[in-house]
C-alpha cells in the first residue's frame, strides 16, 4: 500500500506543471493587498507557522506589505561568536534531513539513494575540481522558517553559480521518491575559500516546486525563477559569475522567497582544517550554530 501511495505522489508531482505554478506562487505571495487584507493574511501566516517576530528588524505584522516579504523576514542582528580557532556555523535555519561523509565524489540523499556532488556543483560537464571526499548536511527550510541563507565561515568568497533544472519537491517525506533531487532541481552554489585553508566549502541554495525565487546581492540583476516558463532567459542557462569578495561567518549570501533547502559542502581539506564533520541528523538547527565536531563523520542518513 504505502508503495502504490508513494508511486501515486511520484507520478502526480511528475505530471505536475511544476514552473508555472512556481512561477505563479511567487507573483501571489509579492502581491501587496489593501492594508487590513494584508495585516490579516499576516496574523493568520504568523499563527498557522507559530513564528514570533520579535527578534527580527521589523516585529510587527503591519509591518510586512506581503507574504513575499514576511518570508524574507531579517534578523534586528546577527553575528558569530568570536573564536581562535576557524569554526563553521549553520549557514540556514531549519532540519537536518541528511548528513554524511563524501566518498568518491557520492553523498547519500536518505538511505539507499547517493548522489554526484559534483554534478551538484558544477553540473553535467565542468572542468572544476570535483571534491571526491569530504562531508555534506542537507537542511530543509519549512515555511515557518527563516529563509536567508550566510557564509558558514569567514573566508573568500570565489563565485556563484546559477545552474538551472527542476523544481522537484524537497520535503523531507520525498525525498526517497525522486533520486538525485539534489544535482536535478535548480541550484545557486556559493563557493567560499575559508580563511587558514586551501580548501574549499560550499553552500547550495536548491529550488523547489512553490520556491518563488533565489536571490543573492551578490548578483543585483539576477533572480531565478523569475521569468515565466516561456521566456528564454536564465530558466535555461547556466551562469558562473567570479566574485572574489572577503565574507565573515554569518554575512548573507542569499534568501529564497519560500521555504526550500540548503547543502552545505565541505572538500576534505576544509573539512580537516575547520574540524567539521557536519550537523546532526534529523536535529532542529538554528541559523549560527556551531557544527559538530569529528560526532557525524561517519553518520549515515537514515530512511525518512
Amino acid at each position: 500500500m504505502n508503495n502504490f501511495f508513494g508511486t501515486l505522489t511520484k507520478t502526480f508531482f511528475v505530471l505536475l506543471p511544476k514552473k508555472t505554478i512556481s512561477f505563479s506562487v511567487g507573483k501571489l505571495f509579492a502581491v501587496e493587498f489593501f492594508s487590513p487584507l494584508q495585516v490579516l493574511i499576516n496574523k493568520v501566516y504568523l499563527s498557522i507557522f507559530k513564528i514570533d517576530l520579535q527578534a527580527f528588524k521589523q516585529q510587527q505584522p503591519q509591518d510586512y506589505p506581503s507574504l513575499a516579504s514576511m518570508f524574507s523576514r531579517e534578523f534586528a542582528s546577527l553575528s558569530a561568536p568570536e573564536s581562535k580557532n576557524p569554526q563553521v556555523f549553520s549557514p540556514a535555519e531549519g532540519l537536518v534531513v541528511s548528513a554524511s561523509p563524501i566518498t568518491h565524489n557520492q553523498a547519500l540523499q536518505c538511505k539507499g539513494d547517493e548522489y554526484s556532488v559534483g554534478e551538484m556543483l558544477f553540473g553535467i560537464k565542468s572542468d572544476e575540481s570535483i571534491p571526491e571526499s569530504g562531508c555534506q548536511s542537507t537542511i530543509y527550510l519549512s515555511p515557518a522558517n527563516y529563509h536567508r541563507v550566510h557564509s558558514p565561515c569567514k573566508g573568500i568568497l570565489k563565485s556563484i553559480r546559477y545552474i538551472p533544472g527542476e523544481l522537484i519537491p524537497v520535503i523531507p517525506k520525498c525525498l526517497h521518491l525522486f533520486k538525485g533531487i539534489f544535482k536535478r532541481n535548480e541550484r545557486l552554489v556559493f563557493e567560499i575559500k575559508p580563511e587558514k585553508s586551501k580548501g574549499r566549502i560550499y553552500v547550495v541554495m536548491v529550488g523547489s516546486i512553490n520556491v518563488g525565487k533565489m536571490v543573492s546581492h551578490f548578483l543585483p540583476n539576477f533572480s531565478a525563477n523569475s521569468q515565466p516558463f516561456w521566456s528564454n532567459s536564465y530558466s535555461s542557462n547556466q551562469q558562473h559569475w567570479k566574485i572574489n569578495k572577503k565574507v565573515i561567518a554569518l554575512d548573507e549570501l542569499g534568501y529564497f522567497s519560500f521555504g526550500s533547502t540548503v547543502v552545505i559542502v565541505a572538500d576534505q581539506i576544509a573539512a580537516i582544517d575547520l574540524g567539521f564533520s557536519g550537523f546532526t541528523l534529523h536535529e532542529q538547527i538554528s541559523i549560527g550554530q556551531k557544527s559538530t565536531r569529528e560526532k557525524n563523520l561517519h553518520q549515515d542518513s537514515k530512511k525518512l
